[in-house]
């Protein structure tokens, strides 16, 4: 065999070897909880992950109501939570931050307090004028500069379900579900909405 040949052979052969082992480790990975790492992030809550969303502290240095707690434990009574977007009040709009903050709110009790938007909580705050619906995307990373309207949550469509288990297909972009209604909605499936698609 020619040497030009044998190393167009050598060089296929790996190529074809690093797609392997990047197909097997990196593309068929499956799902993993990050449970852990101190944020409380989209297919993380206080039931499932009370690590990162419910870190109730009692010490004076615990983060208060709207305070950035990326570094320390939200206060008794209080949640981490990933704030992705800024509410202007005049248009009634909420724009992508170009950093996340982590801050501590207690989204869900009826009252719009400190920290609190129609961006990142709109159950106490209402909806802003450009909230995403049921099934809308939120774009790659949630940075659509929309937040999900009323009663619905922003969950990760980047899993796909093949041979009994959750499998990673793609780069995080993430829609906006009411996952939990007992109705399997496009495009909610057993990974990212297993209460509704099981």
């Amino acid at each position: 065999m020619p040497k030009n040949k044998l190393f167009v052979l050598v060089v296929a052969i790996i190529l074809l070897s690093c797609f392997a082992i990047f197909f097997i480790f990196i593309k068929k990975k499956p799902m993993t909880v990050f449970c852990g790492n101190g944020d409380c992030e989209i297919s993380e809550n206080e039931n499932n992950c009370a690590f990162d969303c419910q870190i109730a502290s009692s010490n004076e240095n615990c983060a208060k109501q709207g305070e950035e707690a990326r570094s320390r434990g939200c206060c008794l009574g209080l949640a981490k939570t990933v704030n992705r977007w800024s509410y202007d009040k005049i248009t009634n709009g909420c724009t992508s931050l170009s950093d996340e903050q982590i801050i501590c709110i207690k989204c869900g009790d009826g009252a719009c307090k400190d920290g609190e938007t129609p961006c990142n909580c709109p159950d106490d705050c209402g909806n802003s004028n450009n909230c995403a619906n049921q099934g809308e995307s939120l774009g790659l990373f949630g940075k659509s500069g929309r937040a999900c309207c009323k009663g619905l949550k922003m969950v990760a469509d980047m899993w796909d379900y093949q041979n009994g288990q959750c499998t990673v297909i793609k780069m995080a972009g993430y829609f906006c579900s009411n996952c939990g209604n007992g109705i399997c909605e496009n495009p909610e499936n057993i990974c990212n909405c297993a209460k509704d698609c099981d």
